[in-house]
C-alpha cells in the first residue's frame, strides 16, 4: 500500500539486484581481508568464543572494536548454524532478485542515511538513488559510523527526526 506511506527512511540499505549485492558482497570482503591481515579480527577463533560469536561483523563497523549493547541483541547467540543456513536459504531464494521497476513507481521522500565507513556504502547508496528516479532523495552520510546505526544513535536519531519534522510523517 505504498499509497499510506508518506516517506521512507532507509539506513545501509542494500543494493536493488543481486548484481548490486554482489558488488556489495565483494567491498565486505575486501574489508574483511584487510581486518584479518592486520590481526584486527582472529583468523582461527576458538569455538564459542567472543571472536567467534561475532565472526566478520567487525568489518561492518567504523571502529572494528565495537560492539553492539546487550538490549540490542538480548540473550541469542548472533552467529550461529541456524543464521547461516537461513542466510543460505534466503540467498537461494531470491538468487536473481531486481526490485528497481518495483521502486522506480514510488514517489514518496526518502531519507537515504549511510555511515561514513560503511563498506558497502559506495557500491549501494548510488544504486539506491538510481533505483529511486521518481523520488526526492536526500542523503546524510554519518561521521564515524558503519553499517549499523547502533555505532552512531545520536547523529541517526538526530537525522531522522530533522527529515519526519520537515514534512516526512511527524505531525
Amino acid at each position: 500500500y505504498p499509497e499510506r506511506v508518506r516517506s521512507i527512511v532507509l539506513m545501509g540499505s542494500g543494493a536493488p539486484t543481486r548484481q548490486g549485492s554482489l558488488q556489495c558482497q565483494d567491498a565486505l570482503v575486501r574489508r574483511i581481508t584487510a581486518l584479518l591481515q592486520a590481526g584486527v579480527i582472529a583468523q582461527n577463533p576458538e569455538a564459542g568464543s567472543l571472536a567467534a560469536q561475532r565472526g566478520f561483523l567487525p568489518a561492518y563497523f567504523s571502529d572494528p572494536d565495537f560492539w553492539f549493547s546487550p538490549d540490542d541483541l538480548g540473550s541469542a547467540p548472533l552467529i550461529d548454524e541456524r543464521t547461516a543456513q537461513v542466510n543460505d536459504l534466503t540467498w537461494a531464494a531470491n538468487e536473481d532478485y531486481d526490485l528497481t521497476a518495483g521502486l522506480a513507481g514510488l514517489t514518496q521522500r526518502v531519507l537515504s542515511l549511510w555511515g561514513e565507513d560503511d563498506p558497502i556504502r559506495p557500491i549501494a547508496s548510488a544504486a539506491i538513488v538510481a533505483a529511486l528516479p521518481h523520488n526526492t532523495v536526500e542523503m546524510e552520510v554519518l561521521s564515524h559510523c558503519g553499517h549499523f546505526w547502533q555505532e552512531c544513535p545520536e547523529p541517526f536519531f538526530a537525522a531522522m527526526r530533522a527529515f519526519l519534522s520537515r514534512g516526512g510523517g511527524m505531525d
